[in-house]
């Protein structure tokens, strides 16, 4: 008798694991998205901009569709994946469309006058080694940004490539807000290497690599990943 209630235990135990698993699966159902150009109609305030699709989709979107940077002005062309969630619809990606240089030289302007982009550059306490700092975001509040390539970015900022850190160079880098790394690169024209660091409280070690420039990608709190570049 101790055994029968020992096995229908154990099946209600199974059952009860495989209903769990098969609830997951099915709430884990793939959101259809959309990829589409679009126009900035709006400045809604420091954070955020309406845009509005260039051609109408087949399902009318009556949502405002908000993208949260202020990187953008009215008229601004962009393209951007979005998709509907819970009956509304939001934007998971912008990416610019900047093409000429004139474009994206008014790009990078305007991300350093970003108020969002102004927090995290002073978010940078120190570097111990006294270098250019470029800013750029990867994901504010959620939403994935694609604006140009590292280094065409930090070239148009401070019109210059040339390495500062020295090879083999131990360089220290202090935060003031609390973090995740990301990813730390070196970045040549040809190459991206991976480099290995540590990190003691919030100060982040690391030995240079004497040529290209490098990127630091840091996760922050409300789904904000940055990208500090330098050389």
């Amino acid at each position: 008798m101790k055994i029968v209630k020992i096995l229908i235990a154990f099946i209600i135990i199974i059952g009860t694991g495989i209903g769990v698993a098969i609830g997951f699966l099915l709430n884990k159902e793939e959101v259809p998205t959309f990829t589409a150009t679009a126009t900035v109609i709006e400045r809604r305030s420091a954070k955020e901009v309406v845009v509005r699709l260039n051609e109408e989709p087949e399902e009318k979107i009556n949502d405002e569709l908000i993208v949260y940077s202020n990187i953008f002005s009215v008229n601004d062309q962009v393209e951007i994946r979005y998709s509907k969630k819970r009956e509304k619809y939001i934007v998971n990606k912008v990416k610019a469309r900047a093409n000429t240089n004139a474009q994206k030289s008014d790009l990078v302007s305007k991300v350093a006058a970003d108020p969002t982009m102004i927090k995290y550059t002073g978010t940078l306490g120190s570097i111990s080694k006294e270098t250019n700092i470029a800013v750029m975001p990867v994901q504010l509040f959620g939403q994935d940004f694609e604006l140009m390539s590292e280094m065409e970015f930090y070239n148009l900022k401070h019109n210059s490539l040339n390495p500062v850190i020295d090879k083999d160079e131990k360089i220290t880098i202090t935060l003031l807000e609390d973090f995740k790394v990301v990813s730390l690169e070196n970045i040549t024209s040809d190459q991206r290497i991976f480099l290995p660091y540590t990190i003691v409280n919030q100060t982040i070690t690391f030995n240079g690599i004497g040529e290209g420039i490098y990127s630091l990608k840091l996760n922050f709190r409300k789904q904000n990943i940055i990208n500090y570049i330098f050389t």
